[in-house]
């Protein structure tokens, strides 16, 4: 089965590549049938989609779309100058087309690899981060666009941007890394800031002019033609060149830090955070390779994997159709710097890629979320007495009594974890008191214990479409912290003093001891609104 994330990102390249069609065919056919004027346009066409990323093309088939460029007279249509010597042949191209041509060559190959850099030294890039010449963070990658790649600045500017797999070097989503800041010439031009940048670029060589001075006329510039921006959408400044000048590091420094993306590669891995790990299907080697097997993942952040043949099911070589439906969950072995595909070995099947248990099994395996029940050691860390548990007298003396006050809980009808409850009290003086209550489980939580490590382990309770799986015992969450209607629960508490207009006037923290009052659902709260 294909994967339907995948076809529906890249169903558009999909409709109109194939069978020779083009979006922009009668633009083309128009251009071409212009007379030979002073420029012409000519569409040539690249590879786009997952072959991007480097890590193998052949699978999904040869998306291609059509980028204008614009041609000389004197040049032909390949963008060779006809009347120079050959010393002086050049090629008009964009950026984007140049990096498609360094990186893949001019037609998507079977054979096409992407080599990443050697990692710094740990302590080249410390010294670095020190000089500002390098950030550290986490890397995080569009699921919709997985070419495209952030980090936030630790400074706390717009985040820093990495546009291929090249550039993010080996590096997956979440990894803590560090990236080296590239040259001002190549950052991206932020879309609505591409105007400006080429008026800035035509002020600054046509004469002396302050950076401050610019920033003034292009915001006045801005306010009297606002339309005036282009749809392109991160483009270099060299791409935004339009007339083909010498443009020096002085005229770009020049230019206002703040029309700019900050664009980066990754040069080190300080921590592998990914849980290297993956749900996918299988399939044949593009090559026809006999000693191993494609991986696909789901998600497309992940590159695909060479299994080895011996590690797929006994059959699978010679009925490779038979598992086209069938979901796998594959480890990551390793992503090598100089390798078409990273390596790796299949864990588990999970049945059939249509069904919602397989589904939310990959889910629960891609992200290292524990599905297991709580063992005795963890149940024995509670208290025995559970049933006829009570609060022990010294808590009373600890804790701000609530007990008398109206304190309620608001939840879905079918909640039995009521972990939050609510107060509301007009005072005398005609201010408000406002209490929000939260279950006090670090009271049964005590540290370095079998139910701690398990709770630190889970992090979270994780809801998936059909059921919940908890990070701490039910007996916990629906019992003896439960906030149920008329039952003394240990509480922390955070009430507010406001006005009538909600300022807030005084406020506490502290631990507590609450009675609900009543529980109500959504529906009960809105109704009692309404009236």
């Amino acid at each position: 089965m294909s994967n339907p994330r995948r076809l529906n990102y890249h169903h558009n390249y999909r409709g109109n590549a194939r069978n020779g069609r083009n979006p922009n065919h009668q633009q083309q056919q128009q251009q071409q049938q212009q007379p030979n004027n002073t420029q012409q346009t000519y569409f040539y066409p690249y590879s786009s989609g997952p072959q991007d990323g480097g890590f193998d093309t052949s699978a999904w088939g040869n998306y291609t779309n059509y980028y204008p460029i614009q041609i000389e007279n004197n040049m032909n249509p390949n963008g060779i100058n006809n009347n120079a010597p050959p010393r002086d042949n050049q090629r008009l191209r964009t950026n984007q087309q140049a990096n498609h041509q360094n990186n893949q060559g001019r037609k998507p190959s079977n054979s096409a690899v992407i080599s990443c850099e050697e990692y710094l030294t740990e302590g080249q890039v410390l010294q670095d981060i020190a000089t500002k010449k390098t950030i550290r963070g986490i890397l995080r990658i569009n699921a919709k666009q997985y070419t495209d790649a952030f980090i936030s600045d630790p400074d706390g500017g717009t985040d820093f941007y990495i546009d291929n797999v090249r550039e993010r070097n080996r590096a997956l989503n979440l990894d803590e890394v560090a990236a080296e800041i590239k040259p001002k010439r190549e950052w991206k031009i932020l879309p609505e800031c591409s105007y400006l940048v080429e008026r800035s670029i035509r002020a600054l060589r046509n004469g002396q002019i302050s950076e401050d001075k610019l920033i003034e006329d292009n915001q006045q510039q801005q306010q009297q033609n606002p339309s005036n921006r282009r749809d392109n959408k991160r483009e270099t400044i060299n791409t935004l060149n339009r007339d083909n000048i010498t443009l020096t590091d002085d005229i770009i420094n020049k230019i206002p830090n703040e029309y700019f993306q900050r664009t980066v590669k990754v040069v080190y891995l300080f921590r592998r955070r990914h849980a290297m790990k993956a749900a996918g299907l299988l399939r044949k080697m593009p090559d026809n390779n006999p000693n191993f097997a494609l991986f696909s993942p789901m998600d497309s952040r992940i590159p695909r994997l060479m299994i080895p043949m011996n590690n797929c099911p006994l059959d699978f070589k010679d009925r490779p159709n038979d598992y086209e439906k069938s979901l796998f969950v594959a480890k990551i072995v390793e992503i090598p710097a100089d390798k078409k595909f990273a390596r790796g070995e299949l864990m588990e099947s999970l049945g059939d890629a249509d069904t919602l248990e397989a589904q939310s099994k990959a889910i629960l395996m891609e992200n290292d979320i524990r599905d297991e029940e709580f063992n005795d050691e963890i149940i024995k860390c509670l208290p025995l007495e559970q049933d006829n548990w009570n609060i022990p007298d010294e808590e009373f003396s600890k804790r701000l009594d609530l007990r008398n006050k109206c304190i309620f809980t608001i939840d879905p009808a079918t909640a039995r974890d009521l972990d939050d409850a609510l107060s509301c009290e007009r005072l005398e003086n005609g201010h408000y008191q406002i209490g929000v209550h939260i279950a006090d489980v670090s009271y049964f939580v005590q540290e370095q214990t079998p139910l701690d490590n398990e709770a630190a382990q889970r992090t979270t309770s994780v809801y998936l479409v059909e059921r919940v799986i908890p990070m701490l015992p039910r007996l916990l969450c629906d019992r003896l912290c439960s906030l149920n209607p008329n039952e003394d629960r240990l509480t922390y508490s955070v009430i507010w003093t406001m006005d009538e207009k909600g300022n807030i006037l005084d406020e506490k923290f502290t631990r507590s001891i609450i009675r609900s009052c009543v529980k109500l659902s959504y529906e009960h709260a809105q109704e009692n609104l309404q009236f």
